[in-house]
């Protein structure tokens, strides 16, 4: 009788260890969340679009419920997109003549044709 009772407690604390660490599941990763990389927030917001969207064809969201998740997720992944396009532009280097920053490989500047490599000489350099 005594080996029912031990049994039992030890599948009832089974049991409850099952439960709990079900309910104590990471949560997804929430896209606005500001300790996420931008490729990071965009791929999670790209991939809550692509849930909401399927919640809703099949039903399980309503149109109202549906829009307003769309419009908050695209806005983020929108944000994320022009993170990574800003932080991209600052790590572009510009044209010391006029500016333009250089896109691909070139070795001249598009716009007004200077060398990417040669800036140009100060006064002090020069001896002038």
């Amino acid at each position: 009788m005594i080996a029912v009772y031990v049994f039992s407690g030890i599948l009832l604390m089974l049991i409850i260890a099952v439960l709990v660490g079900s309910l104590a599941e990471k949560e997804p990763s929430d896209p606005g969340r500001a300790g996420l990389r931008p490729e990071q927030r965009q791929e999670a917001a790209l991939e809550a679009l692509r849930d909401i969207e399927f919640e809703y064809q099949t039903g399980k969201l309503l149109e109202d419920d549906y829009l307003a998740l769309r419009n908050k997720y695209a806005t983020l992944a929108l944000g994320a997109r022009d993170s990574m396009a800003r932080r991209s532009e600052a790590a572009a280097p510009n044209c010391h003549a006029c500016g333009e920053p250089f896109q691909g490989r070139g070795r001249f500047c598009p716009r007004c044709g200077a060398e990417k490599a040669a800036p140009p000489a100060s006064d002090e350099e020069s001896g002038t």
